[in-house]
């Protein structure tokens, strides 16, 4: 029988859940980009350091944008923004309900599930990112 969950580890992933919804209200509030990147400065962040500096991309540009087109369900747009990005945002929307269920639940129904994926979605998605980045930058005209 799975632990049942203390109302502090409710309350953190509530905390959590909160701040996913925001990250995701946010994301739909911008506007996209039809660069690709630069979605980010709309809410007063600067421009890319790397790109700036270098005319190269960082592993994270297209990140925002990514997620403003996700959020719209305009896949390809955000897979053309950032991959890894696509793929973060699709695990916060995805995670956000189960977050529910396991606040209210007060356990995980899946065992430790959400942990696992969590991990390993989030490490994934940074191998992707710096390995596209890689690969970017060798086949860079």
């Amino acid at each position: 029988m799975p632990t049942v969950f203390s109302n502090s580890t409710r309350l953190g992933l509530s905390l959590i859940a909160i701040v996913l919804v925001m990250l995701l209200a946010c994301a739909r509030w911008l506007e996209p980009s039809t660069t690709g990147f630069g979605t980010h400065r709309q809410i007063g962040l600067p421009p890319c350091t790397t790109y700036a500096l270098f005319g190269v991309k960082c592993p994270s540009c297209g990140m925002t944008t990514a997620w403003a087109f996700t959020t719209r369900l305009r896949f390809q747009e955000a897979l053309n923004a950032n991959m890894a990005g696509t793929f973060l945002c699709i695990q916060a929307i995805a995670s956000v309900p189960y977050l529910v269920v396991m606040i209210f639940a007060k356990r995980d129904p899946l065992g430790r599930f959400f942990s696992a994926a969590t991990v390993w979605g989030i490490i994934s998605s940074l191998v992707l990112a710096v390995a596209l980045w890689g690969i970017s930058l060798a086949f860079r005209n």
